[in-house]
């Protein structure tokens, strides 16, 4: 299993600071979801599974409501 310390501080974190969606809240669920789906114990998903494969259709975007709303 990856540092969970370790994958939030240089994988979660920056991700979402990159994307602009960055919240310990956005932190917590990612790091859940890693968690759930792998135990973080892959960094790439088995057998091309659809998380890797997936993509957001153009024009989709992430939205995010300010802070304290």
């Amino acid at each position: 299993m990856l540092d969970i310390r370790q994958f939030r501080a240089n994988i979660v974190r920056p991700t979402l600071e990159a994307i602009g969606a960055h919240s310990r809240a956005a932190e917590d669920l990612v790091l859940g979801t890693a968690l759930q789906e792998s135990n973080l114990r892959y960094l790439r998903q088995p057998n091309d599974g659809p998380a890797i494969t997936a993509e957001i259709p153009r024009g989709n975007r992430i939205s995010r409501h300010p802070k304290g709303a």
